[in-house]
C-alpha cells in the first residue's frame, strides 16, 4: 500500500477462502475501489471489465477520454486463477502472487495478463510471497518452481525476472512464436509437469533401458551396485546456476520405492526432480569415462544427508515423498481425521481400531509387493477413503499388507546406495 498508493495492483491466489480473507483484511485497513473474484462471482468478467477498462474497449466520455463511469473503476482486484488466462487486464502492470501455484502455466499466464499488447508500462512488476522457512525446507517450492522454469526456458525471452532470477532463451533471439502461444494460452504450448513427484522411477528407466542395444544392455546387467561413475558435461548440457562438480545418487528404500538426488559442489540440493535428474544424467552409450572427482564420495554422503533429513522432519519410516506408504498413510490420516469430529458410537470405534491397525502397520513396515500393485491400481481408478480403508483392512487381515519381520522391534535397514553419477566440466582449468 506504501510503495504503490496508487497504481493499479492484480492479487492472484489459488483458494477463494484466502482471496475473500484478503478482500475483507485489505477493507481494514482503508483499501478502497478493491473487489474480490472467485469462480463463485455471478459475472467476474464485468469486474475485470471495471478493473482494467481500456484494455478491454469500455466506452469512454468525449470530454476526457476517460471510460465511463470511472467513479466505478477498481484500483485492486484480487482473483483466484479465473482470471489467469484469456483476460486483458494491463491497465495495470502490478502483479501480486499471494500464493504460489504448483503449475509452473499458472505463473506465467498470470503475469500475461498485465504483460499484453497495449501495456503502456516499460516495466511489469511481480511480486510473489514465499512460505516461511519451517514449510519451504520440507516442499521445496521456491526450488521446485525455478527448476520449472529452468526447463521451460527456451520459451521466455531474456528480459524475464522471476525471483530474482533470470531465465534466459539461451542462446539467440527468443522465440516469438512460442512466447505468442503461451500468452494466448495455445492448448500444449508448455504442457505442465506437475505431476513429476509422482513419477515412477523404473518407468523412466525401462523406457531408457529399452532404446539401449542388446550389448550395451547385455554390459549393464554385469555391473555391480555401489558402482560410481563420472562423465564430462559441456556448459551448454546443464542449467548454468549449477556448479561443478555436481553428484546424482541412485537409492532404493526398503518397501522398493526409488529415489533420486542431486547436489551442487557445495553440497546443496539440485534436486529432488526425477525427470529432471534424469536429463542431466542423460548421455550416449560411448560417453568416455572420467575418473573419480575427489569429492564424490563425499557428494554423495551428502546425497545421503538431505534424505536422512527429510525421513527425519516427515517421520518415521514412510519414505521419500513420492512413497505410495507416505501417501497412504497422510490419506488415512486425514480420514481418521473426519471421524475425530463425529460423535463416538460402535460403528466409528471399530473403523478407528481398523484405521489405526492399518496405519501402525503401513508407518512400521514395507507393503508387500502384490499389495503394492493392487492399491497403485485402486487409487489410479479413485477408490473412495472407506473402501480403501476395507481393501487394506482385508489384506492387512489375511498378513497380504505389509512385510513384518519376525521380530517385530528389529529395526528395516536404511535406504541403500545403488550407484552413483558426478558430473564435471569438460572445460580444463588452467
Amino acid at each position: 500500500m506504501n510503495q504503490h498508493p496508487n497504481d493499479k495492483v492484480l492479487v492472484f491466489t489459488q483458494f477463494a477462502d484466502t482471496a475473500l480473507y484478503l478482500g475483507e483484511q485489505l477493507g481494514r485497513y482503508g483499501v478502497d475501489k478493491l473487489e474480490v473474484v472467485t469462480s463463485d462471482s455471478k459475472d467476474p468478467y464485468s469486474i475485470a471489465r471495471r478493473f482494467s477498462p481500456l484494455s478491454n474497449k469500455a466506452p469512454k466520455d468525449s470530454s476526457n477520454n476517460a471510460p465511463k463511469d470511472s467513479s466505478d473503476e477498481l484500483r485492486v482486484l484480487i482473483t483466484t486463477d479465473v482470471l489467469s488466462e484469456g483476460q486483458n487486464l494491463q491497465d495495470a502492470h502490478i502483479v501480486v502472487n499471494y500464493d504460489l501455484p504448483w503449475a509452473i502455466i499458472r505463473l506465467i499466464q498470470r503475469a500475461g495478463r498485465v504483460d499484453r499488447i497495449g501495456q503502456t508500462s516499460k516495466t511489469i512488476l511481480v511480486y510473489s510471497f514465499f512460505p516461511a522457512d519451517g514449510v519451504e525446507s520440507i516442499i521445496r517450492l521456491r526450488q521446485r518452481l525455478i527448476e520449472r522454469l529452468r526447463i521451460n526456458q527456451e520459451t521466455i525471452g531474456t528480459d524475464e525476472l522471476f525471483f530474482e532470477e533470470e531465465v534466459s532463451s539461451g542462446k539467440g533471439a527468443p522465440s516469438f512464436q512460442r512466447l505468442r502461444d503461451l500468452y494466448t494460452e495455445k492448448a500444449g504450448v508448455l504442457d505442465d509437469d506437475s505431476a513429476d513427484e509422482d513419477i515412477d522411477l523404473a518407468s523412466l528407466a525401462l523406457r531408457e533401458w529399452k532404446k539401449a542395444s542388446p550389448k550395451d544392455q547385455e554390459k549393464a546387467l554385469k555391473l555391480p551396485n555401489l558402482v560410481y561413475a563420472t562423465r564430462a558435461v559441456r556448459p551448454n548440457e546443464r542449467a548454468p546456476e549449477i556448479s561443478l562438480p555436481s553428484v546424482i545418487t541412485y537409492l532404493r528404500f526398503p518397501d522398493g520405492s526409488d529415489a533420486l538426488v542431486q547436489v551442487d559442489a557445495e553440497g546443496q540440493l539440485v534436486s529432488r526432480s526425477a525427470s529432471f535428474i534424469f536429463r542431466q544424467a542423460a548421455c550416449a552409450p560411448d560417453e568416455p569415462a572420467q575418473a573419480r572427482h575427489p569429492k564424490h564420495h563425499e557428494l554423495v554422503t551428502k546425497c545421503m544427508q538431505i534424505i536422512h533429513k527429510e525421513q527425519t522432519m516427515l517421520g518415521g519410516q514412510l519414505g521419500t515423498l513420492r512413497s505410495l506408504r507416505r501417501k497412504l498413510y497422510e490419506r488415512l490420516r486425514r480420514y481418521r481425521e473426519q471421524f475425530e469430529k463425529e460423535p463416538l458410537d460402535s460403528s466409528i470405534a471399530s473403523q478407528l481400531e481398523a484405521l489405526e491397525r492399518v496405519m501402525d502397520l503401513i508407518y512400521r513396515y514395507p507393503l508387500k509387493a502384490a499389495a503394492e500393485e493392487a492399491i497403485r491400481r485402486q487409487l489410479k481408478l479413485g477408490i473412495d477413503d472407506k473402501r480403501l480403508l476395507q481393501m487394506l483392512t482385508d489384506y492387512a487381515d489375511s498378513d497380504r499388507l505389509c512385510t513384518v519381520p519376525q521380530d517385530p522391534d528389529e529395526p528395516l535397514p536404511e535406504p541403500q546406495i545403488i550407484c552413483s553419477l558426478a558430473l564435471i566440466s569438460s572445460v580444463a582449468k588452467t
